[in-house]
């Protein structure tokens, strides 16, 4: 309900036409209610100034939950077969992953959920 409520209240609040805006407005509904909120942050410039400037800053925590959610059955499959070495070829890979994208200045990237099984 959020996911469109939103946008729906930036489209009246921003400057120009629904037909100007329509592009963004696709993009931002599209993208947050696949949980990839980093794509779209704002819509017609309403929220440019905030910080973080992002229609809905708290979505990252519920991606990275339901992300989770998703693969701790494996994860603990595999702690249970291979004990700490799992957690370990799970760690080492995240961390890296992290510090690269930081590196090449796509921090954004290195906080999606690869990144976070640190």
């Amino acid at each position: 309900m959020l996911v469109v409520l939103q946008p729906a209240v930036m489209i009246w609040v921003a400057q120009g036409s629904l037909k100007e805006l329509l592009h963004e407005v696709l993009l931002c509904v599209a993208s947050n209610a696949l949980f990839l909120n980093f794509v779209c942050h704002d819509i017609g410039n309403v929220v440019a100034a905030l910080q973080p400037p992002s229609i809905s800053p708290s979505l990252w925590a519920l991606k990275i939950e339901i992300g989770f959610y998703l693969i701790f059955p494996f994860l603990w499959i595999a702690v249970r077969r291979y004990g700490g070495w799992a957690l370990a070829a799970i760690f080492i890979p995240s961390a890296i992953y992290s510090f690269i994208l930081s590196r090449l200045d796509m921090t954004e990237l290195g906080r999606q959920l690869p990144g976070r099984l640190t």
